[in-house]
């Protein structure tokens, strides 16, 4: 048959209709079709001797519609393989891969099962892992891209600021506080009032692998810069490092970061600068 099969469901509905004695007409009402497709399935299905699955589905449909099927899936999953990693680029939308996809395969994917596969493929090269966290087990730290600005009185000039930011991934407690510079004198401060804020510390204090608290980067065995280690034995925790260029491994304080951007840079910039 020239056009798409209809489901299964609906075909037994035809098949059992049709047993019951009830004409073409309202056979074609009532299932949703037209009467020369009910017409049609009726004829293939006149030897059917009861309205099992596998009988049905040999009697109506074809295999070649499977191997069309197996190709479109060849075809569009070599297409991600070579064009996926480019969604991730500015400008570049679904909307005009596909198109791009078109342009090779002109019968392929409508735009919503492009997207429907595109996803399926995407979820299942990009693994993730679900955590769950306890209570005073981590705090994982971090220093937000974007800057803030505060406004000398005197001069009027506008001098920038870095933004950290910490979070308790447990209760989403979120801390932050803006300084000068991420260097060694600024780090120890923030680590002092981030303790203080939180009333103690946690197991373990994460970060990424930004120059201040990691000397050496390493998938395994990061090197810390020294003040890690002296803040680690003063207050009895430790620092771990997330990953290079892996942020879900600190997707809690990521979003703690988008947070921030949402409600403080989107909003208005701060007017003064927290005391060193």
């Amino acid at each position: 048959m020239a056009q798409k099969p209809i489901p299964m469901e609906k075909l037994k509905q035809v098949f059992q209709l049709h047993r019951d004695g009830i004409p073409i007409r309202e056979i074609a009402r009532r299932v949703g079709i037209s009467r020369n497709s009910v017409r049609q399935y009726l004829s293939l299905l006149s030897d059917c001797q009861g309205p099992d699955d596998v009988e049905l589905a040999s009697k109506v449909y074809s295999n070649d519609l499977l191997e069309m099927e197996a190709e479109l899936m060849r075809q569009v999953t070599v297409h991600f393989s070579t064009t996926g990693h480019e969604l991730t680029k500015t400008g570049v939308t679904r909307q005009l891969s596909w198109r791009e996809y078109l342009d090779t395969h002109p019968d392929g994917y409508s735009y919503s099962r492009y997207c429907f596969h595109l996803k399926q493929y995407l979820k299942n090269r990009d693994l993730s892992m679900h955590l769950e966290y306890s209570p005073g087990d981590m705090t994982m730290i971090d220093f937000a891209g974007k800057k803030l600005y505060y406004t000398d009185l005197e001069t009027g000039e506008l001098i920038k600021c870095e933004v950290f930011i910490s979070i308790l991934p447990f209760s989403g407690l979120i801390y932050c506080q803006a300084v000068h510079t991420q260097q060694t004198a600024d780090f120890t401060h923030l680590t002092n009032s981030m303790t203080k804020f939180y009333g103690g510390v946690t197991s373990t204090i994460i970060c990424d692998n930004m120059r201040t608290a990691v000397k050496r980067s390493d998938r395994y065995e990061p090197e810390f810069a020294d003040i890690c280690l002296q803040l680690s034995e003063h207050y009895g925790t430790t620092f771990s490092a997330t990953r290079p260029y892996s942020p879900r491994d600190k997707a809690m304080v990521e979003r703690a970061v988008n947070i921030l951007c949402t409600i403080i840079f989107m909003g208005h910039y701060a007017t003064e600068i927290l005391p060193a």
